[in-house]
This record gives C-alpha cells, sequence and structure tokens, in this order.
C-alpha cells in the first residue's frame, strides 16, 4: 500500500529508531528518574499531529534534551529518512532486546514510551469527529498499558516496531504494536469491521481475525503431538499439513488427517491449540486491565466519559480473553452447540473429535471461506445469506420455541463461515470457534421483546417493568437509582 509523503517521513525512523533510544539514554544530560504520569495534560495533543515527520515527534517528545543532543537527535533521524535504510538492521530482533535490556532506560521510561504511543499509529486510527473524545482515552491506555507489561515483552515490542523498514504502511505499525498481545489484538478483531475506520486500518485489522503469524508449524506440530502423546497419535494414525491453516488472536490452527479405529478411510480434521506463549502473557494483560478499569473509574471526570461504560467495556473483553483459553470449556460449548444445531439445515457446527485433550481440540474441518467472502460480486446471493446469517444469530435466538436458546458470544468474520461444499444448499453457514456463547431463558427472551415494544410504543410503564432483564444483579431500589431509570427511561 503506498503511502503520501508526510506519512512515510513518521515510518522512516525503521531500525535506527533503536540506535537512537540507546544513544539518547547513553549520551543524553538526564533528568532525575520519572514515572509515568497520568492523566496526559490536555496541551499535549496540540504537539502531535498525524503524519508528523520523525524529527517534528522527537523534537515534541524529548523537549528537554540539551542543544546538542536535539541536534544530534534531528541530524540521525533526517539522515534516515533522506537516504532510507537497508531492508532489516544489523542485528536480529532477539540480539536487538538483549542489548536494550543491559541499557538503564528508565530516566527517559516517560518519553520514551510517549514516543512509542505515537510511533504505532494507534491514534491516527481514531475516525477526526470522535478524536477529541478518544483520543486522550486511548492515549493514556496505551500508556498504562505498555507501563505495566513485563520488561522483556516490552522490550520486544519496541524492537518489533523499530525493526519496521523504510515505507511500510501506517496499518503494519499498528499490527507490529499489537503482535504477540492478544488483548490488543482482540480489540483489533471488534474493530476491524467499522466502517468508520479508513480502508487500509479496515484491511491491517482485518489480519487480525485468523491471518496473524507468530508460531512456526514445526513450533506448533511438536506442541500438539507432545499434549497428544504416541500412543493416541498412532491409534488414530495422525498427520499434519506442512503449514498453518489459521492463526488469531489466541490460537492457532493447523489442518490434517485421521483413520478411526477399524476403519481405512481417512478424514480431515482441524487442530485448534492455545499458543504457548498466551498461556504466560495474558494472566499479566488481564490483571492490567483490572487496572484500567480501576484508574479510569477514577478519572472518569478528567475524561468526560460518564455515559460510556468504559470499565464495563474493559471487564467485558477481559472475560472474552479469559474463557478463550478454558480448552476444556470450550470443547463442552462446541458438543454443546453441535447436538443444538444438528437438525438445523441451515447452519453447521464442527464436530467434535474424541482425541482431543485438555490443551488440543481435534475437529472437524468445514471447507468454506470467510463470510464477509461470500458470493463476490453477486449483490443478490450475499443478501440472501446476510438475511440467514441476521436470522441465525438474532431472530432464530429471539423466537426460538425452546425454553433456552443458545447463541454464539464471538460472531466475527473468522469465526462465522459460507460452507462451499454443500451441494443441496448454497446458503449454509457455519458457526466456528464456540470459546464464547450464551444462553438465553424464555422469560428472558419475553423481557428483551417486552422493551423492544417499549420503545416501539413509546410506553414508559412497560419499559420499566422489563428493565430488569438488562440489569446484571437485583433490581435497584434506592430512590436516586429509581430516580436515574426513569431519567432514561424518560
Amino acid at each position: 500500500m503506498k503511502t503520501n509523503g508526510r506519512q512515510s517521513e513518521a515510518k522512516g525512523l525503521g531500525w535506527i529508531g533503536l540506535g537512537l533510544g540507546v544513544l539518547l539514554c547513553l549520551w543524553a544530560p538526564l533528568p532525575a528518574c520519572a514515572e509515568i504520569s497520568l492523566p496526559t495534560s490536555m496541551d499535549h495533543y496540540q504537539e502531535f499531529k498525524p503524519g508528523m515527520s520523525g524529527v517534528e515527534l522527537a523534537a515534541a517528545i524529548f523537549p528537554q534534551l540539551g542543544p546538542a543532543a536535539q541536534q544530534m537527535l534531528s541530524e540521525l533521524i533526517r539522515l534516515a529518512e533522506v537516504t532510507g535504510l537497508p531492508k532489516s538492521g544489523p542485528l536480529s530482533q532477539s540480539k536487538a532486546v538483549d542489548v536494550l535490556k543491559k541499557v538503564d532506560w528508565s530516566k527517559w521510561r516517560p518519553q520514551v514510551l510517549d514516543f512509542f504511543v505515537h510511533q504505532s499509529r494507534a491514534l491516527d486510527m481514531i475516525p477526526p469527529r470522535w478524536q477529541e473524545m478518544w483520543v486522550p482515552i486511548v492515549h493514556d491506555g496505551l500508556l498504562y498499558f505498555l507501563d505495566h507489561l513485563s520488561e522483556d515483552r516490552l522490550l520486544e515490542k519496541f524492537v518489533a516496531v523499530a525493526s519496521l523498514p523504510p515505507g511500510t504502511d501506517r496499518g503494519e505499525y499498528l499490527l507490529a504494536f499489537a503482535a504477540k498481545t492478544p488483548s490488543l489484538q482482540k480489540v483489533g478483531q471488534i474493530l476491524a469491521r467499522n466502517k468508520a475506520l479508513e480502508p487500509d486500518y479496515q484491511a491491517a485489522l482485518q489480519q487480525l481475525e485468523n491471518s496473524i503469524q507468530t508460531v512456526s508449524r514445526d513450533e506448533l506440530v511438536e506442541f500438539i503431538e507432545r499434549e497428544t502423546g504416541r500412543e493416541t497419535a498412532a491409534t488414530y494414525r495422525l498427520t499434519f499439513a506442512a503449514t498453518i491453516l489459521a492463526e488469531a488472536s489466541i490460537g492457532a490452527v493447523i489442518r490434517g488427517s485421521f483413520v478411526r479405529p477399524g476403519d481405512s478411510r481417512r478424514q480431515d480434521f482441524v487442530c485448534k491449540v492455545i499458543k504457548p506463549y498466551v498461556l504466560s502473557g495474558l494472566p499479566e494483560e488481564l490483571a492490567i486491565f483490572d487496572g484500567l478499569t480501576g484508574y479510569f473509574s477514577h478519572h472518569r471526570d478528567f475524561y468526560h466519559i460518564y455515559e460510556i461504560p468504559l470499565s464495563e467495556i474493559f471487564q467485558d473483553i477481559k472475560k472474552s480473553l479469559a474463557s478463550e483459553i478454558e480448552i476444556v470449556q470450550e470443547q463442552r460449548n462446541l458438543q454443546r452447540a453441535w447436538e443444538y444445531y444438528r437438525k438445523d439445515y441451515k447452519i453447521e457446527i464442527p464436530e467434535l473429535y474424541p482425541f482431543s485433550n485438555d490443551h488440543v481440540t481435534f475437529m472437524q474441518f468445514v471447507h468454506g471461506v470467510k463470510i464477509a467472502d461470500a458470493f463476490p460480486g453477486d449483490a443478490k446471493r450475499r443478501a440472501i445469506i446476510a438475511r440467514r446469517l441476521s436470522d441465525a444469530l438474532t431472530f432464530d435466538v429471539m423466537f426460538s420455541p425452546g425454553k433456552e436458546a443458545l447463541f454464539h458470544g464471538d460472531p466475527h468474520s473468522g469465526n462465522v463461515y459460507h460452507v462451499t461444499d454443500d451441494q443441496k444448499d448454497p446458503y449454509r453457514i457455519a458457526l466456528l470457534d464456540w470459546g464464547l456463547y450464551g444462553v438465553s431463558s424464555r422469560r428472558h427472551r419475553e423481557d428483551m421483546m417486552q422493551l423492544i415494544l417499549g420503545i416501539k410504543l413509546a410506553d414508559p410503564k412497560r419499559l420499566r417493568n422489563h428493565l430488569g432483564v438488562l440489569i446484571d444483579g437485583p433490581m435497584p431500589t434506592l430512590p436516586e437509582q429509581l430516580h436515574r431509570i426513569d431519567e432514561i427511561v424518560a
């Protein structure tokens, strides 16, 4: 993807940015050790504009540098932008991390983290009409997040972004920033199909659905074979594909085939594995989300987030991430979904195979494409399958005749497929990845429908009588709480 001149200037730091960080730490006249200070003053954002050059950006972030150090910084960055840089730096990324571990950069920590947040291009992603509201929230949220990451993971992230070659588009900067960070990647998945984002950001974030590349095929197969055991692998004559099928924020999947005992026919499977670094890194991120919840609750007035349930959003993301590493529970969810939909000709759920275990899930391979890629260029047939998807995820749930209705809890495009090998039904839909799902009781659905009718009929009494369906826990009883509910109803 091509970028304009000012964008390429800001991206032209490449690996030299890494060296600059080291030089600043070693040579510059340093102030006393500083801690991250939040909230960031609103004046701060007047200094940073999308498309700023590396020189402008560095000068704004490092105002405390003496004249000689600022001149050195400007010359080095300008050299990088004018002459270009080699495709890769003189050090491997792992060796660069080792070098940085030996440098005491704590005195410049606030400035370096702030530089990193802006260099990630995450703030540029926010549409102009929302920037005044959301830039301070995203900026300080990312600063808080980075400041609480372990040093090793933080330095790996620095090096990954700094190692990008000149001309890298801003979407790739964002992906490098989110790499090996499941919580940031989950947020990216949520935003990936948001039409308010510019097309290059949408395209980049859609790679997070199942096109991430952080683990090799051999590493994945070695882990699977170790977890499955030689006896099981021999009993089912397991074989694996030469490449990974897909990789998302939490897990990776690889195709293969097996033979049932007593049978001679090979069947395809997909094997889903939670990536090893996720098992170690995700608990740290979940703890950071708890801290972010408390931070934004305490500073609600500063960020003017009275009507935005930011704390609830953080907790929802945390809950969804925690659920996705519960392998055994996901297998139970998958089995329940398969039984629930087994007689529904419109929906396909992968069958769970018996050689799955506590760490690895083997299931039926579904031949298909992402639902967003169904029937390219055929508006009529895309409309038909879109309506079917809408019915399957909403209408059929709401009006299910059963006492309980099952629904998928994470239906982004990477988890919803158009089945392409069904000769009888060209519009069949597959619902994949049941780490998150929900159950709606008949009473719950009746209350939801009453709320919809209350809005349609402008009936405040009907709304008040059924608001409990939207409240987690008992209904409020204090007069001020009830008055607040009346205000919302009005």
